[in-house]
């Protein structure tokens, strides 16, 4: 078995001296909401049935009020071929992005549902579901990110003192500086023309980390 044991000298208690260090402060959080990145995509011979059939998936989204929506804006642009070096119309191509939360996994469940549904028959029309995955909500993480500044805060100002009483200085916090740190799980990408929505079960709800970094400058005389 090894033994290490860490030693700190003080070649001289008249020095005054400055320590910088950078800390991490984290949190473990349950998120709150489910989140699906939906895309819409029509192909047509036709710019005014793709514009109709957009706004007829843009009123039906909206009109689903149980879940919260976000996004809607669409574009639409030509569709071209090419043969034997030259440029050929080939109709044109719609699209419109949409991310939809819940705190309900059977809300948003039965949402991708009605939606299928909506879309069968449709040849045209291509949906799919960029992402499923649990997050945090912006209320969860802003209280929670308050709460955490606040612990790195008073853990700053106690090791300060801790320094003066075990060092016999007067020890005093220079610069304290608190930033965001690290990033939630990556989203699980899923096909929906190869989901049914009746068969996409909810990601498993674990929790997730908020951190905060803090940069701390400590003067000691």
């Amino acid at each position: 078995m090894k033994i290490i044991f860490l030693f700190l000298f003080v070649l001289n208690t008249a020095y005054s001296f400055e320590l910088k260090f950078d800390k991490v402060f984290e949190l473990e959080l349950m998120p709150d909401l489910l989140s699906a990145d939906i895309s819409i995509t029509i192909n047509d011979t036709s710019e005014k049935r793709v514009l109709e059939t957009l706004t007829t998936y843009s009123d039906f989204i909206k009109g689903f009020k149980e879940v919260d929506i976000k996004g809607g804006q669409y574009t639409v642009f030509p569709n071209y071929r090419f043969e034997k070096g030259r440029r050929y119309s080939n109709g044109y191509r719609g699209n419109m992005n949409y991310t939809i939360t819940s705190p309900n996994p059977n809300d948003l469940t039965a949402f991708l549902y009605k939606l299928e549904k909506k879309n069968q028959f449709k040849h045209n029309v291509d949906i799919s579901i960029q992402s499923i995955h649990w997050k945090l909500s912006d209320k969860q993480s802003t209280n929670h990110y308050d709460e955490l500044r606040l612990s790195a805060i008073k853990w700053s100002i106690n090791y300060a003192n801790t320094l003066s009483s075990q060092l016999a200085k007067s020890c005093e916090i220079k610069v304290v500086n608190i930033f965001p740190s690290g990033s939630s799980p990556m989203p699980m990408a899923r096909d929906y023309a190869t989901v049914r929505s009746e068969s996409i079960a909810a990601p498993e709800q674990n929790f997730q980390k908020i951190k905060l970094l803090e940069t701390l400058e400590i003067d000691c005389k």
